[in-house]
């Protein structure tokens, strides 16, 4: 744990994990992307999920898709202003998500505790799997905001439809948005519904 997580859990068994920005911008993430999926799956699925296009219409399906894509990329660029402003003033969290050596040494003592050959590891603000779960996750929303603006930009563009760019990328966007299901799907489990009933922090952005 770093001197910093530390000193916070002794003086009230409480670390921010989040700080109020951050809680906002989580909220909207996470909010955004779950009305990307519903929109945008019953459009690649459209087989088993078509029940949600009769229910809200096509063309609502698809207004509702880019207004939630237009919200995920304006507070991704928001938070990447954030975090650019916070290095500039030496007030950066960038630090608590980079990976250290302490990470290697806690993945190890996490596998001889789930092994039974030792205690359960601390952690700073985040646990190494937590780091993981942030860039893996900033990956994935990467691709996501590439292919579908590709897709946008081509399907302006392009005379014939459909066509092989157009096919690549809708390709890839479908797999990278279910492959980012199953992971926030776990996401959900281990930080969240784990504890019971809920882990809370999301909303107030402490952890005991």
């Amino acid at each position: 744990m770093t001197a910093k997580a530390t000193d916070t859990a002794a003086a009230g068994g409480v670390l921010e994990r989040f700080n109020s920005v951050q809680v906002y911008v989580h909220a909207v993430l996470a909010v955004s992307i779950f009305i990307l999926w519903v929109t945008g799956l019953p459009m690649t699925f459209n087989e088993p999920l078509g029940w949600i296009i009769e229910l809200i219409g096509y063309s609502n399906l698809v207004d509702v898709h880019i207004a939630s894509g237009v919200a995920l990329i304006g507070v991704m660029l928001y938070y990447t202003a954030y975090m650019g402003l916070g290095l500039v003033t030496g007030n950066s969290t960038f630090g608590h998500v980079m990976f250290w050596f302490d990470d290697i040494q806690e993945a190890i003592q996490n596998v001889k505790w789930l092994a039974g050959l030792g205690d359960e590891p601390d952690s700073g603000k985040y646990t190494f799997l937590q780091k993981a779960e942030i860039w893996i996750i900033a990956f994935e929303v990467g691709v996501m905001i590439v292919t579908g603006l590709v897709m946008w930009f081509i399907g302006m563009r392009a005379t014939t439809s459909p066509n092989l760019p157009m096919l690549i990328m809708r390709d890839i966007h479908a797999i990278v948005a279910v492959t980012m299901l199953m992971g926030v799907a776990f996401h959900l489990f281990m930080t969240h519904v784990k504890e019971f009933p809920m882990d809370g922090s999301m909303f107030h952005g402490q952890v005991d």
